[in-house]
Order: structure tokens, then C-alpha cells, then sequence
């Protein structure tokens, strides 16, 4: 039968999705006795010994549900074993003072600082994933029209506009890429440290950079997906109209994005009441 290799790569998943399921069912192969005939309870004792949510273990569940029965038929015990799927709870979003802070963090005077800057940039303000940053190519820019075309989850082209700031960052930092990247990288994005320099940067370079901005930031915790939850939030309380910031960070479906948006809360409507308005009331400020 075929390999754990053969199976993720028959499947037309997203890098992101490919990679979780791939740690779970190796995980789960390498862990427990016997995989090809375990018994549901078995499964649950296993699960116990993971520092996982009700969400996650929804999820490996059914990546090893999909798993066995591509690898060993209808028949496998694990087949018959349900998990409900616990609400997910309150993730990162970055509040506009924590974001000024983030970007008032990088060193300007040095490229690695102008090119985190244009990462940090350009995924808050178009919501592209860490996948879509890495692979992004210099084809793919159009500096004199402020857009991007990229290639989202599912391998659908999708455009992207690029505001003023965040252009100036790109363009800062495309200045010192001349002369860093080394030939034939196609990649807006390449490495700066001795044994990356000039190299694509990778999803797991960006990702372990994002961390440890926001650990010298500050800030704590940070992952790239905190960027793209915060540009529908942000986006949101600053009144952009939903379809609009829906087009820019590539949801398709209102039930997705509202998941993005689950930090607004009933606070946010205050500058749009319509008897302050009418009153003349300043909304007052969060402190």
C-alpha cells in the first residue's frame, strides 16, 4: 500500500493543510501500537496524552479517519468513532495600539528591518497568508498600480491592492533586495541571515520571524495568522464595508469570514450611534 507521502500528496490541499495533517498522522503512526487495527477507545487514551482542544481534535480525527480509510479500507475500528467539534475560542487579533507598536519596532536602518516591515505591512493590509508571502513573485507586482496578483489557498489567482504606506515599505525594501537576492530568485522575499542570504524565504522562516517580532515588540505571542484576523477586525471597526474588505482578503463565504471578526463586540458600534451623531457626542475612547 502506499506511503503517508503518497497519500498527502494525492490530496489538493493548501501547504498549511497539508503540513497539519501530515504531523498528525505521523504523529499518530509513531505513537501508537498497532495504527492498522486500533480500537476507537485506544484513539480517545491517545488523544488524552495531547495538549490538544476539543477544535484540534476534531480536526486530527478526521485526518486520521481520511487516513485509514484511504491506507486500510472501510472496515477500520476508528472509522466509527465520533468527536464533537468544540467551538473555537478567542484568537489573537492586534488592537491598532499594539499594531503601531509592532511597526514602530523594526530597524528602518537596516534591510532586515525594511523587509520585516514590508512583510508585516503587506499582510496586515491585504490578509495573505504566510504561504502567499513566501511564494510571492516579483511578476506578480505591479508597483505603478498598487496591485498584486497572487496565488491563494486552493490555487485560485486572486488580486490584492497595495495602499500607499505599505507600497512605500515594498519599494523600500525591493531597493535592498537588488542587491541581496541572488540570481534567478523570483522571490519578493528572500533571506538576509548568512546561510539564507539571497535565498526564498521559506513559510517556516516567516513564521519563526513573526514570533520573534513579537517577542522583542513586546507583544507576546505572534503568528502570521494573527495578521490576517486583524485586517478583517481592524478593517471592520473602521467601518469598511464588509464585501470590500471580504474582496481584499479573499474570503468567499460570510460564515468564513465572520469567523475572522469574532473580537467585534457590541463596544464597536459606539462612534456610529445615531443619536450621538445627532447630538453632536463625541464616541468616547477606550482607555
Amino acid at each position: 500500500m502506499g506511503t503517508v507521502d503518497d497519500y498527502l500528496y494525492s490530496r489538493p490541499w493548501a501547504d498549511e493543510t497539508r503540513d497539519k495533517y501530515e504531523r498528525i498522522i505521523r504523529a499518530f503512526l509513531e505513537e501508537t501500537e498497532k495504527p492498522e487495527t486500533i480500537k476507537p477507545i485506544e484513539l480517545v487514551h491517545w488523544f488524552d496524552t495531547k495538549p490538544w482542544g476539543d477544535s484540534y481534535r476534531y480536526v486530527a480525527l478526521s485526518a486520521i479517519r481520511a487516513f485509514v480509510r484511504w491506507k486500510w479500507g472501510e472496515a477500520h475500528p476508528v472509522l466509527e468513532l465520533q468527536i464533537k467539534r468544540g467551538e473555537a475560542g478567542p484568537q489573537r487579533v492586534l488592537t491598532q495600539e499594539k499594531l503601531e507598536c509592532l511597526l514602530a519596532h523594526f530597524d528602518t536602518s537596516t534591510p532586515k528591518g525594511r523587509r520585516d516591515l514590508s512583510i508585516c505591512a503587506l499582510m496586515v493590509d491585504t490578509g495573505l497568508r504566510v504561504s502567499e508571502i513566501a511564494r510571492l513573485s516579483l511578476k506578480h507586482v505591479n508597483i505603478s498600480d498598487r496591485i498584486l496578483d497572487v496565488i491563494t489557498k486552493g490555487g485560485r489567482w486572486e488580486r490584492k491592492i497595495i495602499p500607499v504606506y505599505t507600497l512605500s515599505c515594498l519599494c523600500s525594501w525591493l531597493g535592498d533586495r537588488s542587491e541581496i537576492a541572488l540570481p534567478g530568485v523570483p522571490n519578493v522575499y528572500v533571506g538576509i541571515a548568512k546561510f539564507t542570504q539571497g535565498k526564498p524565504m521559506t513559510r517556516s522562516g516567516i513564521q519563526h520571524e513573526v514570533a520573534k517580532w513579537g517577542q522583542r515588540s513586546g507583544i507576546g505571542k505572534l503568528s502570521p495568522h494573527d495578521f490576517r484576523r486583524t485586517m478583517a477586525t481592524l478593517a471592520t471597526r473602521g467601518g469598511a464595508p464588509q464585501p470590500v474588505v471580504m474582496a481584499q482578503g479573499g474570503w468567499r463565504s460570510e460564515k468564513t469570514f465572520k469567523k475572522y471578526i469574532r473580537q467585534i463586540n457590541p463596544s464597536d458600534f459606539d462612534p456610529y450611534s445615531p443619536i450621538s451623531a445627532t447630538m453632536k457626542i463625541p464616541a468616547k475612547k477606550e482607555d
